[in-house]
C-alpha cells in the first residue's frame, strides 16, 4: 500500500474503541504526547498518523486539555 491509501484509511476508517473510555489529557500537553497517550488507551491506532492529520490541519495549538 502507498503511503496516501494508509493515510485515507486511518483518517477515514473508525478508531479501534468498542466501548466509552475516559482519557485525561494534561494541560500543556504537546500534540505527540496527546498522540501517545490516546494510542496507549486505545482511542487511536496510530500515533504517526494522529500526529499527521493534526499537523495537517494545522490543530496542534488548538487541542485542548480535559477529561474526554
Amino acid at each position: 500500500m502507498t503511503f496516501g491509501a494508509l493515510a485515507l484509511n486511518a483518517y477515514t476508517s473508525p478508531g479501534p474503541l468498542t466501548a466509552e473510555k475516559l482519557v485525561y489529557i494534561e494541560p500543556g500537553s504537546p500534540v505527540k504526547n496527546i498522540g501517545a497517550a490516546l494510542e496507549q488507551q486505545g482511542v487511536v491506532d496510530n500515533v504517526f498518523f494522529f500526529r499527521f492529520f493534526a499537523r495537517l490541519h494545522q490543530a496542534q495549538g488548538s487541542l485542548k486539555a480535559g477529561e474526554y
